[in-house]
């Protein structure tokens, strides 16, 4: 298959210590990707490199190019980036207007699979609502490059169940995930990439996901982190 998106020894130092050492990763176009490691591992750090959100050392292509792809791009990287003061509409609205034709059958269908209340104020949203708001806008351009940071926090099982649907049947889309929960990510996942202390310790494919359980995942981390 075409690669999509491909990492050339991509690094971040802060303060002499490296957040991310020499990363390199070749991801083919419509691949779904899980991002796992422990807390503190790189993982959250490795998703703003490639939205070229932080400096980084190396080089990052998507779809043959470098830095210009925002466009085709969607993400929810830590928390859910919201305007508080506004309703979910107007931030929906807000949104909207850094995109050319966008589908608006598509953007309703989301909202009301994520049951919004979009005439509410997001000040007074739950967690849930509000990460369900992130992951609309992550989703409102029908992205061909999905970045998702722990994208299940504060949703509940029918939730997480209509995200996974969302998710596989996003047309083409090459998608990376990342997230604690093994075992959501192993049902949608073409290969998990184990991260930890900066560096990718191993790289688990579909065909072996019943071989390494959550526990081993765990003790090969946990190895390596020691």
């Amino acid at each position: 298959m075409k690669e999509y998106l491909v990492l050339k020894n991509v690094s971040k130092i802060v303060n002499e210590n490296y957040i991310l050492k020499n990363i390199n990763l070749k991801v083919s176009k419509g691949e779904i990707i899980g991002i796992v490691g422990l807390n503190g591992s790189g993982k959250t750090t490795l998703l703003k490199c490639i939205l070229n959100f932080v400096n980084y050392d190396g080089e990052i292509y998507v779809d043959n190019r470098q830095n210009n792809f925002l466009d085709k791009t969607g993400f929810l990287i830590e928390n859910p980036n919201l305007y508080l003061n506004l309703t979910g509409k107007e931030n929906i609205t807000f949104w909207l207007s850094f995109f050319d034709d966008i589908d608006m059958k598509y953007v309703s269908e989301l909202c009301s699979l994520f049951n919004l209340n979009l005439n509410k104020k997001v000040r007074k949203y739950s967690l849930g609502m509000k990460q369900k708001l992130g992951l609309v806008l992550a989703l409102i351009n029908k992205p061909e490059l999905l970045l998702l940071d722990e994208p299940t926090n504060g949703l509940d099982i029918k939730n997480i169940i209509n995200l996974r649907n969302v998710l596989v049947n996003l047309d083409e889309a090459t998608i990376l995930i990342s997230s604690h929960d093994i075992n959501e990510l192993s049902k949608i996942c073409d290969r998990l990439i184990l991260i930890n202390n900066g560096e990718i310790v191993k790289i688990i494919k579909k065909r072996e996901f019943s071989i390494y359980r959550e526990k081993k995942l765990v003790n090969i981390l946990e190895t390596d982190y020691a």
